[in-house]
């Protein structure tokens, strides 16, 4: 492996770099070291070795996450050479968590080495640690391979180790063409249909369920929320967590984007979408989300966003007539509105 340094990915946003020597200093900000020493002395023995690399996602010019690969290790389960990667210390900084950056940056470093011949990655979780796993089984790391410990700096974890090979990829679209839709929207993904079906039955019947999106009412109008990653106007919601009710889902999401912590939720039905190539897969596939509603009392779009938790996000709110053929709004978006008249 040569060692690259300098940017390999860029957006308008975000960009992920390959660390040098210089950058090991910056680490701290996403870690609380024991030793901060020994860890910038380890890390710069192992770049210049080689066997490891280190991939930060940055944006602009601040470290919001990284990604340690290593390339030569004591267990062969962890590590082939030329084959098989390890992915340890994937780590996303506090205020920028639960907006898909980790999945970003996960994808892209995949990307990266698969671009360079691997075809196997191994990662290690441990049981409690649910927003890696999360992020883990959607890449398709769905096979445990070890159980294993290990202590860094003073501390002991136990651990599982998973497997995922590149032709593995989870939720491959089983319609890569559709001629009949609902909408489209400029980014290739297709809002396929809209069933009505009982709420405690989505989960047994429809797969993947990934996603929950409220419609939400206020003045006889329909609020939305201007997206500062995604720079439009949108729906609220997410994606769902592990364990967690579609109902439960979108809850949590109105807490977080509208500050709602009381309310009726409707349900409405269920969205089938093709979804082009992003940052959570590199290929067409087909997922599920539930739709709801929620009618607010009557009040200013700058009142809700006094009470919105996620800020660092959901950047204002507005109402459509407000908005409509003047700023961007989410094609399929519109078309949602029409279920919660």
């Amino acid at each position: 492996m040569s060692k690259i340094g300098g940017i390999l990915y860029e957006n308008d946003d975000f960009n992920v770099r390959s660390f040098t020597e210089a950058d090991l200093p910056s680490l701290t900000q996403l870690f609380n070291y024991n030793d901060e020493a020994e860890m910038l002395r380890s890390n710069k023995e192992a770049l210049d070795k080689g066997e490891v690399e280190i991939f930060g996602l940055y944006a602009g010019e601040k470290l919001i996450g990284e990604l340690h690969v290593k390339y030569i290790s004591d267990d062969e389960r962890e590590t082939v050479k030329g084959k098989r990667v390890y992915l340890f210390a994937f780590r996303v900084h506090s205020d920028f968590r639960g907006k898909g950056l980790g999945r970003h940056l996960m994808k892209k470093v995949i990307d990266i080495l698969s671009d360079r011949g691997y075809t196997e990655f191994t990662v290690g979780a441990e049981e409690d640690n649910e927003r890696a796993l999360h992020i883990y089984r959607a890449f398709g790391f769905d096979k445990a391979i070890a159980r294993k410990y290990e202590e860094y700096q003073g501390d002991g974890y136990e651990y599982d180790l998973y497997l995922k090979s590149v032709n593995k990829e989870d939720n491959t679209a089983v319609e890569p063409s559709v001629k009949n839709y609902i909408s489209k929207d400029g980014d290739g993904n297709v809002f396929i249909s809209f069933e009505q079906i009982d709420e405690n039955k989505i989960a047994a019947e429809y797969s993947p369920l990934t996603h929950c999106l409220a419609v939400v009412k206020m003045n006889g109008d329909y609020l939305l929320g201007w997206n500062k990653w995604r720079k439009r106007y949108e729906v609220f919601g997410g994606c769902m967590e592990k364990n967690e009710t579609p109902r439960e889902c979108i809850k949590r999401e109105c807490c977080e984007e509208l500050g709602i912590r009381e309310g009726e939720f409707v349900y409405l039905g269920v969205m089938k979408f093709l979804l082009a190539p992003d940052y959570f897969s590199s290929k067409e596939r087909i997922e599920y989300g539930a739709l709801y509603g929620i009618t607010l009392p009557d009040g200013s779009p700058e009142e809700i966003y006094s009470r919105v938790r996620d800020k660092a996000e959901i950047k204002k709110l507005a109402l459509y007539e407000d908005v409509k053929g003047k700023e961007t709004i989410a094609d399929i978006d519109g078309k949602l509105f029409d279920y919660y008249r």
